[in-house]
């Protein structure tokens, strides 16, 4: 009764697309036809000790024919493409736990495999077969803990820190290194308190507490004489305040 097991298989459909616009290039103009992508996932849930330890994983495959993106060219142009064939495989792994009345700890941690099966870009002139997919890290996760630090009366404080981590992507087809962004981490922390009555929160926060310097994402523009990156966001912090009525 504490154990569920499943194996599930979809099929999801995106109608043709057309593309009516264009920036640099009459060539934007594009379209593409429907795109399908069969899933094949099995998993396990389960929970232990009285609800005190939850442990989920899941494995899954999916086939993709006529995957669907934009393809951004050095010259500024945008063309809608088509990738007749790509695959993604992978796992994930969580475990949910608390050790004390409490303190609450998660780990997640993600495997991904990519690879485009057949496409080819810049009107089949580039063949793209065997490339990783971009923005797919091969190994992501995370790691958090809640702590009901202080509780009386009014209310409680609760303090949460998170590490989260992504390894090597990237960001085109091609997959150049210099369009990359290598594996990196971020943490935040919140200290929150919830009222009794459940009418109030206040919270204050930071995310990036390290201050770590990544972009989300490149892209090649040299034929207009440059990259373009954009830089995630560096370390914030702030406070809400929220009242429910």
């Amino acid at each position: 009764r504490n154990t569920l097991l499943y194996v599930k298989y979809s099929r999801g459909y995106r109608p043709a697309a057309r593309k009516p616009q264009f920036f640099f290039s009459n060539t934007d103009f594009s379209k593409v036809p429907p795109e399908t992508v069969d899933d094949i996932e099995g998993g396990f849930k389960t929970d232990w000790f009285e609800h005190r330890l939850q442990v989920d994983g899941s494995v899954f495959h999916y086939q993709y024919h006529d995957q669907q993106f934009i393809d951004v060219r050095p010259n500024g142009s945008q063309p809608l493409v088509s990738l007749p064939k790509s695959t993604i495989y992978g796992g994930e792994f969580e475990v949910a736990g608390r050790p004390f009345s409490r303190l609450t700890v998660h780990v997640d941690l993600g495997f991904l495999h990519t690879k485009i099966d057949k496409g080819t870009l810049a009107g089949g002139t580039i063949n793209i077969a065997g490339k990783r997919l971009p923005y797919a890290p091969n190994v992501s996760g995370s790691v958090s803990a809640d702590w009901e630090a202080i509780s009386w009366s009014a209310g409680m404080v609760t303090l949460h820190v998170e590490d989260t981590f992504d390894s090597k992507q990237y960001f085109e087809f091609l997959n150049e290194p210099r369009l990359a962004q290598g594996g990196y981490s971020l943490v935040n922390m919140s200290a929150t308190f919830d009222s009794s009555n459940d009418k109030w929160e206040l919270r204050a926060w930071v995310n990036n507490l390290n201050d770590k310097v990544y972009f989300t994402n490149e892209v090649d523009l040299e034929g207009l004489g440059y990259n373009y990156r954009h830089i995630g966001d560096p370390r914030m912090y702030g406070a809400d305040v929220t009242y429910r009525f």
